[in-house]
C-alpha cells in the first residue's frame, strides 16, 4: 500500500515557486530592486572612501616632509 503524500506548504519566495532554476516573472521586480540597492550601497561606499582618503597623483610630493 503506497504511503500518503503530504502537500507542501506555500511559502512566498520559496524554491517551490521557481521552475527549473529560472526566476519567476513575479519575482523579477524584487530581484531588480535588490540589485539596484546593492549597487547604490557599493557606489556610496566608493564615494565615501575616496572622500576620506583621496588618491594622490603619481607626481605629487607628500604633504609631510
Amino acid at each position: 500500500m503506497p504511503e500518503p503524500t503530504h502537500p507542501q506548504p506555500s511559502v512566498a519566495g520559496s524554491a517551490s515557486r521557481q521552475q527549473h532554476g529560472s526566476i519567476s516573472p513575479a519575482l523579477l521586480p524584487d530581484v531588480l530592486l535588490c540589485l539596484l540597492l546593492q549597487a547604490c550601497i557599493v557606489g556610496s561606499g566608493q564615494v565615501i572612501h575616496r572622500w576620506i582618503a583621496p588618491e594622490l597623483p603619481c607626481c605629487a610630493r607628500p604633504l609631510v616632509p
